[in-house]
């Protein structure tokens, strides 16, 4: 009898225990819940990447991230609901240079000033691709096609960040290339494939498919790194056309977020990107890691945006 007593002592202590300190990691954070306001679609890559974070910031600071996508204006309305909410560490905003476009093709007056950066997480890459019948195989060989006076157009969708790389490609092409809006990335695929189109800006995901059956060819991988998902495919720095411009997935803090959130946040997300088991789930997810603290990612976001403003101008000229 006593030693059923003291057993029935010993899990009521333990389960008292597990509530507390469950109660207290709830009351680590200043809000419990903290809106993830995502300008995507569930089950894009921005989605994706969000709710693999979740799972390990939940677990670290002991409150829940509660995923809103949102979705309306290109990204431009869950922007402002960041930048207008209260900076108590209720609520947080995933983007990329989607942020930057509708800014400078002057959808939005809001920039990445207007935010808090936090910290970058993942990446995804653009490829260009051909037709696996086209008569070049490389960058120097496309260079070539058009000198000789061959027109081509390349399919992009005007407006985002396709827009931006097609520009770069047809600043290096020297005239002779066209950047058209084909729309999302199925409908630049059918413009490819249905010959509507020489040339196509994907995500490897996308290209991959094809790359494998033969119907597409890729020529270039805009990022200085090879892709760790699809190594040996060529970048486009290694062909004499330095264009580094992956999707880096950045977290962001409403304005005037106190710099003691700031840092736990980012300690927090730092944590959560070193383990094993987030860089597996990006894995899974066709993402690469990519992670900066605030003083890099807002170093890195400098230079993204001008980089990005720079093409538009070349476009509009």
């Amino acid at each position: 009898m006593t030693g059923t007593v003291s057993r029935r002592a010993l899990l009521a202590g333990a389960a008292g225990a597990m509530l507390a300190g469950r109660a207290h990691a709830q009351g680590a954070w200043p809000t419990s819940e903290i809106r993830f306001f995502i300008p995507a679609s569930p089950g894009g890559s921005t989605d994706l990447a969000a709710r693999l974070l979740k799972q390990f910031v939940d677990r670290d600071l002991g409150a829940t991230l509660v995923p809103v996508n949102q979705t309306g204006g290109g990204g431009t309305v869950a922007t402002e609901s960041v930048i207008t909410a209260r900076p108590d560490g209720g609520t947080l905003l995933i983007h990329h240079a989607l942020l930057h476009t509708t800014n400078l093709f002057g959808r939005s007056p809001r920039t990445f000033r207007d935010l808090s950066p936090i910290a970058t997480i993942s990446e995804v890459n653009n490829v260009l691709v051909a037709r696996g019948d086209a008569a070049f195989r490389t960058l120097a060989e496309l260079q070539r096609a058009l000198a000789g006076g061959g027109r081509m157009r390349l399919a992009s969708q005007l407006g985002g960040t396709t827009q931006v790389m097609g520009q770069a490609v047809a600043r290096w092409a020297g005239g002779n290339l066209r950047v058209v809006d084909a729309g999302p990335e199925a409908d630049r695929v059918a413009s490819i494939l249905g010959r509507q189109v020489e040339l196509a800006l994907l995500t490897p995901s996308t290209a991959k498919q094809y790359h494998q059956a033969g119907e597409l060819r890729v020529l270039a991988l805009f990022n200085r790194n090879p892709d760790p998902l699809v190594p040996d495919w060529p970048t486009a720095a290694s062909q004499g056309l330095n264009v580094h411009f992956p999707l880096v997935f950045t977290v962001y803090a409403p304005p005037a977020m106190p710099d003691a959130l700031r840092q736990r946040l980012g300690a927090s997300i730092g944590r959560a990107v070193r383990e094993a088991d987030f860089a597996a789930g990006l894995t899974r997810i066709q993402q690469a890691p990519s992670y900066r603290d605030e003083a890099a990612t807002r170093a890195y976001l400098e230079q993204e945006f001008a980089f990005v403003a720079e093409m538009v101008r070349a476009g509009a000229g």
